[in-house]
């Protein structure tokens, strides 16, 4: 090989190693929360068969006061914003009431921490003279998935009834996931609620479902093996180009 060649060659690795680029890490999470009450039965003790009077309304928000997103200044991150979650609400219930809460966020250069508390309601107020057994079962599917250099995300689901005799175990249901270790985890169940609502009653079932996520990326350095790789082909053109 000639040396101009030589010096062309030796030339251009050392900058191609001076140029090199950090490769960039993507950490990200995606949550989702789904709810669906399904009113099993309801009997008319009073009138069998009518349901005149019975109000049942199913309503889901978004807890602004309890939720909250911080992203620092620098930070890249962009996650799902407090304002695209929608209010959903659904008057006359007949058979059943479902919603589903979906977050996501990612960050290459930077760190994010988000927080979702989103609260699932079924409502029942008998305006009538009768008195009612109702059957209502609620049902869960809560995912939680994440992905990158460092990323936690957790959900946590609390229900109750209006007083309190009716509730999820103390500690509530969780679905974690956290890398590098459990990157995926989904929690699945259902509980059956059963009460008497007398004439003039109220009584409601509240879910709350909490999603909690931190993230953080930084610029990975171009990988040991590209400079073992590039050294190896440096060494013998400079011993070629020494001989010349």
């Amino acid at each position: 090989m000639n040396r101009d060649k030589t010096n062309w060659l030796i030339g251009s690795l050392v900058m191609m190693l001076g140029l090199a680029e950090p490769t960039w890490a993507v950490s990200a999470f995606n949550s989702t929360a789904k709810i669906t009450y399904t009113i099993e039965s309801i009997v008319n003790n009073s009138n069998p068969g009518s349901v005149t009077g019975l109000e049942i309304d199913g309503l889901f928000s978004l807890d602004s006061d309890g939720s909250d997103i911080y992203i620092p200044t620098g930070s890249d991150a962009v996650v799902t914003p407090l304002s695209a979650i929608n209010e959903k609400s659904v008057y006359g219930v007949v058979s059943s009431f479902s919603h589903e809460l979906g977050v996501t966020g990612n960050v290459t250069d930077g760190i994010a921490d988000a927080f979702y508390l989103g609260v699932f309601e079924l409502f029942f107020e008998n305006e009538s003279n009768d008195t009612f057994d109702i059957a209502v079962s609620l049902a869960y599917q809560l995912n939680s998935e994440v992905s990158g250099q460092f990323a936690i995300n957790d959900i946590q689901l609390d229900y109750s009834n209006d007083s309190g005799d009716f509730s999820s175990a103390v500690e509530g249901v969780f679905a974690v996931a956290e890398t590098p270790f459990d990157v995926n985890d989904i929690a699945t169940g259902s509980d059956v609620y059963t009460f008497t609502l007398a004439p003039g009653g109220f009584d409601a079932l509240f879910a709350d479902v909490i999603i909690s996520a931190s993230l953080e990326a930084s610029p990975v350095p171009v990988p040991g093996a590209a400079w073992l790789f590039a050294s190896a082909l440096l060494i013998p053109m400079i011993k070629t180009r020494h001989k010349l």
